[in-house]
């Protein structure tokens, strides 16, 4: 073979180089693909009785929202709060947002009501009724300025960029963990108080003047308690890990119907669960759940049963459940409630719903390619007849309190 043939055959290979990159990332989307439907397809699916998206204000054009969250309100009724961002002057403008209605499956067109404003990034947001209304929380995190448009010259651009900057420095005093009550109609301003924990998971009420945190703080996974309206919070005291190794990176907690407070630890991926029969004080030794999951949350219908929700990460993060009788030994089998590539892996929130739940989750895309809460109400049929055991034994022996 001459030096031209030899030429023209690597010139060849040269141009055919991308379409084989690109066919073979396109064959590794499609084997992708297809093992996260083959993993799905091995754990059977909750019963979706609705699916809707919160803070849609049309049919068409659902609301670009980040860190969803709902709860179920005494009086029957069921509230919700997201954060979304708007562009202002060059600026990322964050609001958040609180919608109310009589009933869940309306609770998706209810009108939205912003109630707070800043050029930080509000995260993690939690919902928990009170006889003082209803209690927010969120983490405000760094905030992200725009690029002023070449348009507008060079001169106009460094003045908005310059004054961009000034506000979001003078808004770093508000960054960390806030608190607020929300007026039960949401029309007004909230009033922002520092939260001294991270509140990532809502509390559970004690009375009308005491809520009961279980959070994630520095590895531990320490017990607190606010006393309303003020906002006071107290350490109560430390769950004992059941190695030392393990570091605690998610809490969540409930209160069943029986009275006894339920906790359930994310303990270095694996959950564990705890009981106090004393409102906190004490708790029983941490026992694990033989489940591998992150963000896990708690939730307790009316009539005593329980839903266990989390994020599996084993499975491309879809997002599953767990029910039992009355949140102590007896769960159900895994079911997954929202799978992938629908689920933004942001932390669910699951809240009672007459006979069912209500799960909101953040989704990726929808449409118009803006993240959305979708909102499924679901349930697990045939439960209550043949519970699997996944064994969270109930309290041994209370241990003292670290």
């Amino acid at each position: 073979m001459d030096l031209k043939k030899i030429k023209a055959l690597l010139g060849f290979l040269r141009e055919l180089r991308a379409p084989i990159k690109l066919f073979t990332l396109l064959a590794s989307i499609v084997l992708t693909i297809a093992r996260r439907l083959l993993e799905q397809d091995q754990t059977p699916a909750v019963k979706v009785l609705r699916q809707s998206f919160l803070g849609r204000t049309s049919l068409q054009l659902p609301a670009g929202c980040t860190s969803p969250c709902l709860t179920e309100c005494r009086d029957g009724s069921f509230a919700a709060a997201f954060a979304f961002a708007v562009v202002e002057d060059s600026r990322v403008i964050n609001r958040i947002c609180v919608v109310r209605s009589q009933n869940a499956d309306d609770l998706a067109f209810a009108p939205r009501r912003p109630v707070y404003q800043t050029v930080l990034s509000p995260e993690q947001l939690t919902l928990t009724d009170t006889a003082f209304g209803l209690f927010l929380c969120w983490n405000n995190v760094g905030g992200r300025t725009f690029a002023a448009p070449q348009a507008f010259g060079k001169a106009v651009a460094e003045s908005l960029r310059k004054s961009a900057d000034e506000q979001r420095q003078a808004a770093c005093a508000d960054l960390g963990w806030h608190c607020a009550f929300v007026k039960s109609n949401g029309e007004a301003s909230v009033r922002p108080r520092p939260l001294g924990i991270s509140a990532a998971q809502p509390p559970v009420r004690l009375s009308n003047n005491e809520l009961l945190f279980v959070t994630a703080e520095n590895g531990k996974p320490v017990v607190t308690r606010c006393t309303l309206p003020g906002c006071d919070t107290q350490p109560v005291c430390t769950l004992a890990l059941p190695q030392d190794d393990l570091v605690c990176l998610d809490a969540a907690v409930a209160k069943l119907k029986n009275g006894r407070i339920a906790a359930v630890l994310n303990l270095s991926g694996d959950l564990y669960y705890a009981f106090s029969d004393d409102l906190g004080v004490r708790w029983s030794r941490c026992q694990p759940m033989n489940i591998k999951a992150s963000a896990p949350n708690l939730c307790v219908r009316s009539d005593g049963v329980t839903a266990l929700s989390y994020l599996v990460p084993g499975r491309t993060l879809s997002l599953c459940a767990r029910i039992s009788p009355d949140g102590e030994t007896d769960w159900s089998d895994e079911r997954v409630v929202v799978a992938t590539p629908a689920a933004d892996f942001h932390r669910p929130l699951t809240a009672a719903c007459g006979d069912a739940f209500l799960t909101v989750s953040r989704q990726r895309y929808c449409s118009d390619r803006q993240p959305s809460a979708l909102l499924t109400r679901w349930t697990i049929e045939g439960t209550e007849e043949t519970p699997e055991a996944v064994e969270a034994p109930k309290a041994e022996a209370l241990s003292a309190a670290e």
